[in-house]
């Protein structure tokens, strides 16, 4: 694998702080297929409560289309399917999770793309935009930023989320990012980095991480940050508009 950060680029976060040198979850960089069957099975956990926010969305600004940047193998996008059948939905994510979305989920538009290059304009526009953590795992965020802008109607919305590092990893803020992340931005530096790219932050909100169940696998991470009195929601998740739409 070959290294793929410009350290000398921070992206809001400070210097000293001790970026992975590498996108070990780009198939393309690290030569694996991330999405193997235990982070299938587990798929309908992470991230659950950013598409519980979505669905609130789209009910409460009555929003007709979808697209999902890093869509994994589709799980969370059919729940939107199933309580919205009429939505449009479209999915983006490296080629081996588009196989599978094809595979698994009729009801939606699969596009294979690798995140962490530049892309052109998008044909196809959608009124919100869902970029659930994936932004932690490249190298070059500000190209994911272009890519969700180039992803949006006229008016629309933005939906991303990522870890909140003072909180995943209290009390020590400047703790390396877990392995499978380039970075970790705080709650502070996140907000004022999408601000410096152009985006009004319209709501920023924390949530869980996982959905709340007896799953062995939600219990294996809430009960020892129970135990230590550590925070238990450390996503942060943002709704977000360009402050100067395309």
């Amino acid at each position: 694998m070959e290294p793929v950060i410009d350290q000398a680029e921070t992206y809001g976060i400070p210097a000293e702080y001790p970026t992975n040198p590498v996108e070990v979850t780009n198939d393309q960089v690290s030569g694996d297929n991330y999405w193997n069957r235990s982070r299938i099975r587990l798929s309908a956990l992470y991230q659950h409560s950013v598409y519980a926010v979505a669905a609130a969305l789209i009910d409460e600004l009555q929003l007709g289309s979808v697209t999902d940047v890093g869509c994994g193998v589709g799980t969370k996008l059919k729940l939107l399917h199933d309580a919205k059948p009429s939505l449009s939905i479209r999915g983006i994510d490296q080629p081996d999770a588009i196989e599978l979305c094809k595979k698994l989920h009729p009801f939606g538009d699969w596009e294979a793309a690798d995140l962490s290059v530049a892309c052109g304009p998008s044909p196809v526009k959608s009124d919100l935009v869902i970029c659930a953590d994936v932004i932690e795992h490249l190298a070059n965020p500000d190209l994911l930023l272009d890519r969700l802008r180039q992803q949006l109607k006229p008016g629309g919305y933005i939906l991303i989320s990522t870890p909140a590092r003072e909180l995943l990893h209290f009390p020590d803020p400047m703790h390396r990012p877990i392995a499978h992340h380039v970075r970790e931005w705080s709650s502070e530096e996140f907000n004022h980095y999408l601000g410096s790219r152009g985006f009004t932050v319209l709501r920023q909100e924390h949530h869980l991480p996982l959905k709340p169940s007896l799953h062995f696998h939600c219990l294996q991470i809430y009960l020892p940050r129970i135990l230590r009195g550590k925070p238990l929601k450390t996503n942060q998740v943002y709704l977000l508009q360009p402050a100067n739409p395309r």
